[in-house]
């Protein structure tokens, strides 16, 4: 019984490291009707956060990526998942935070048929 709640005390640990990368945490609230994915930032300076979600038996919104800047020391709603009724629903998400916002050129070139 202590080793299981070792173990358990352990991966507790490392899944909770895992969710954080440069001082910015996912912070998952699940309720009935919504499941909603917070960015925190807990740092002292401004960070970029891109989040992904693979979802499945949610509406078709939650599969757009979001691309946001985090104050600092603030916490951020990036999604709101709602999840369809009698389906099983699960995701999966890439998550990454960084220093600066990195700024693509595209140009867009519209061709008239």
């Amino acid at each position: 019984m202590k080793l299981f709640i070792y173990l358990s005390f352990i991966y507790i640990s490392i899944s909770s490291i895992r969710a954080q990368q440069n001082g910015v945490y996912i912070i998952e609230e699940k309720t009935t009707k919504r499941h909603l994915l917070y960015a925190e930032n807990t740092t002292s300076e401004n960070r970029s956060v891109f989040l992904k979600v693979n979802a499945i038996g949610y509406r078709r919104t939650a599969d757009r990526p979001t691309i946001k800047i985090i104050p600092p020391n603030s916490k951020i709603l990036l999604t709101t998942l709602i999840p369809l009724k009698n389906t099983e629903n699960s995701y999966t998400y890439i998550f990454t935070a960084n220093l600066t916002l990195e700024n693509l050129d595209v140009k867009r070139i519209k061709i008239n048929k």
